[in-house]
């Protein structure tokens, strides 16, 4: 199963970044790991990988990352999450590290600038 999503991904990789992504601004990116650690179960072990963005043409833009956090087991697991700022709010709409949620995220994320190099 890891390694037939491994191999998706990298197909994914391969095939994307036509378009150049949205630069987010150092607050965004502050606003995005918030968020994002107020559901982590160890939110000070969090070690955020690539966080991208996308303008869509309605003015929400589209945000995509994961992060490394230890879970309720005392292990390190990887978390996918997706979400849009509408404005200045983010809105964290997808996250979770199995596989079911991991492929939500991706096919969200995928064929868009969004889509970070890490996953």
């Amino acid at each position: 199963m890891r390694k037939t999503m491994g191999a998706w991904i990298m197909l994914m990789l391969t095939v994307l970044f036509a378009q150049a992504q949205e630069p987010l601004s150092e607050e965004r990116i502050q606003a995005v790991k918030d968020k994002v650690s107020q559901l982590l179960k160890d939110s000070n072990s969090a070690e955020f990988g690539d966080i991208r963005a996308q303008q869509n043409p309605n003015d929400v833009m589209l945000v995509c990352g994961s992060v490394r956090a230890k879970n309720s087991y005392g292990g390190t697991g990887r978390v996918f999450f997706v979400g849009e700022f509408r404005g200045n709010w983010f809105d964290l709409q997808k996250i979770g590290g199995d596989a079911p949620t991991a492929e939500q995220v991706i096919f969200r994320c995928s064929g868009t600038p969004a889509m970070p190099s890490d996953f």
